[in-house]
């Protein structure tokens, strides 16, 4: 709520009140919003739901969120897509929960983020809105490997879960996002055979040299960190490889036809592209 609201000199915190759960006509008012919500889309398979944008509160109010919501789901046999979109401290909290954790279908990074010197997680329940969070730390730089040290982290935790990501430098970072197993990576790909290949291919490798996912029936991506000559093991087959611009995105053969015995030596001539090695 802004203006911020002050006694005198001192600031009154909404937050805690607005949060306060053990206030009956509070909590009742709370739990009817939540299942309205729910509601809403019961009938709609392609609606997410998250507690709330711009969310840093405290755990209690999470752990509130979850339980309506798991009451909800046993009394109408609805099973709505829920992310955990909070802080990191909050967000670890729930995911290690053996109950709460199974109602989380999706991790979203979102509050938090690794960055090139270390780590950026505000901590949940402080009064603070994200932007105030950061003018208090120092967000840091974030790049490629940053991005998908946490989605890899999580998705490799959780394999259960989907993992999104729309922290620092979102949606630059979508080659990250995407290589590492995250979902809703926003990249401007329009080949309807990759678009449909993508969904079944996980992590199968990562080093200083490449990041690979890939599907042995469908192919593999090569995301391709310097240029070089790379070695990689996939399954035996027929294939094409395909060059991607990473910016433009546009598409080109490379070699029409290309036999792996299952393993393999790939040129990477440009670091400034994928490449793609689609099973024909």
């Amino acid at each position: 709520m802004e203006p911020v609201n002050f006694s005198g000199d001192k600031r009154i915190f909404i937050a805690d009140q607005f949060y306060d759960i053990n206030n009956p006509k509070r909590r009742e008012l709370h739990r009817n919003y939540i299942r309205q919500c729910l509601d809403n889309f019961k009938d709609n398979d392609n609606v997410i739901q998250f507690i709330s944008a711009e969310f840093t509160g405290p755990l209690y109010f999470v752990n509130f969120w979850i339980d309506v919501i798991a009451e909800w789901k046993r009394e109408t046999g609805k099973n709505p897509l829920i992310a955990l979109s909070t802080t990191k401290d909050v967000q670890d909290a729930i995911l290690n929960d053996p109950i709460r954790s199974k109602a989380v279908n999706i991790i979203d990074i979102r509050y938090w983020h690794y960055k090139i010197d270390g780590l950026y997680a505000p901590m949940g329940g402080k009064n603070l809105a994200p932007r105030q969070h950061a003018r208090k730390m120092k967000v840091g730089k974030v790049d490629y490997e940053q991005v998908y040290k946490a989605v890899n982290e999580y998705r490799e935790k959780y394999p259960d879960k989907a993992v999104i990501f729309n922290a620092s430098d979102y949606p630059k970072m979508a080659w990250a996002i995407l290589m590492a197993g995250g979902s809703c990576a926003e990249l401007k790909l329009e080949d309807e055979n990759l678009l449909n290949d993508l969904p079944k291919m996980s992590v199968i490798s990562s080093n200083d040299d490449f990041d690979m996912i890939g599907n042995s029936d469908k192919g593999y991506l090569i995301y391709g960190k310097k240029a070089g000559n790379i070695s990689i093991n996939i399954s035996k087959g027929k294939y094409r490889l395909y060059s991607i611009d990473k910016s433009s995105y546009r598409i080109n053969v490379e070699v029409k036809s290309l036999q792996s015995d299952g393993n393999r030596s790939i040129a990477i001539p440009d670091a400034s592209k994928v490449y793609w090695l689609k099973k024909i």
